[in-house]
């Protein structure tokens, strides 16, 4: 049994990974389909309420930049575009999986949207991914969410022992579970067949030494991800604080996505503004 084929069969043993909801589903096939057009996506969105109000909520906050009203999916479409909506419905659904209400999960939603809304400005910024750096920000930690829901004490002593030893949340981690959320997380994302660019850049995200160099895109994502993370972790979104130590131009994915030349301290004071404006809306 290869260790990919070991994985899934210790994550399906020990864990019941959840299904997309039927809308999001569908949303997300018609968005990766070449003979989709604006109106049959539309009419799939229309057959949810809430998810229409969501992206219209979303299309007319500030993340868009719109100047004017938008009052209809159609339109919403056309200033979004196919990969935007397909990562607003992702958004959308993932709320469905946070569904404790203590901190540990408020902690995981914030740190979701702060690395969807960082990915989204680092990537502009590198004119690079910008609708897949979204979903990669928002969805890179899903495997945490799914431990926290179904392993809960397993996951709060993980966090504990991380927390006051110092040490790697990953390495602790494989201690105590023999894989990674960031391997669940890539697991999810298969089973949800969204992209194998995502699957890797979740799969690997703690781990840029073991992405294949070759594969520069997947690289550069798996990079964007990780940059990401650590400028929430900067940050404190989604952390007990602020982790107010790390020197960005040594990190290895800014030499990877030739990231070097940007202002850190501009680029973080954007992000935490933007990052404040728009939490509201997802």
């Amino acid at each position: 049994m290869s260790m990919s084929d070991e994985l899934k069969a210790i994550i399906n043993s020990t864990l019941d990974l959840p299904p997309m909801p039927l809308v999001a589903n569908r949303i997300v096939s018609l968005t990766s389909d070449p003979d989709t057009d604006a109106k049959i996506l539309g009419r799939a969105i229309l057959a949810d309420q809430a998810l229409t109000a969501n992206i219209l909520r979303i299309a007319n906050s500030s993340f868009y930049g719109c100047i004017r009203s938008i009052n209809n999916i159609a339109s919403a479409i056309v200033l979004i575009g196919f990969k935007g909506i397909k990562a607003l419905v992702v958004a959308a659904s993932l709320k469905s999986f946070y569904r404790r209400v203590d901190l540990t999960e408020k902690m995981l939603w914030e740190h979701s949207i702060g690395a969807a809304v960082t990915a989204h400005l680092l990537s502009k910024k590198l004119h690079c991914y910008t609708e897949e750096a979204f979903v990669g920000g928002l969805i890179h930690d899903i495997g945490k969410s799914i431990l926290n829901n179904q392993k809960n004490e397993i996951f709060a002593e993980i966090m504990q022992t991380s927390y006051n030893n110092g040490l790697p949340f990953v390495e602790i981690e494989k201690e105590f579970l023999g894989f990674t959320h960031a391997e669940l997380g890539g697991v999810i994302i298969r089973k949800w067949n969204l992209s194998t660019t995502l699957e890797k850049a979740v799969t690997y995200h703690h781990n840029l030494e073991d992405i294949d160099s070759s594969d520069i895109d997947i690289q550069k994502f798996t990079a964007l991800l990780d940059l990401t993370n650590k400028i929430c972790a900067y940050l404190g979104i989604g952390y007990r604080q602020p982790k107010e130590d790390i020197n960005f131009e040594e990190q290895r994915s800014v030499q990877i996505l030739g990231a070097g030349g940007l202002d850190f301290v501009d680029l973080i004071e954007e992000i935490k503004a933007g990052y404040e404006a728009e939490k509201g809306n997802f």
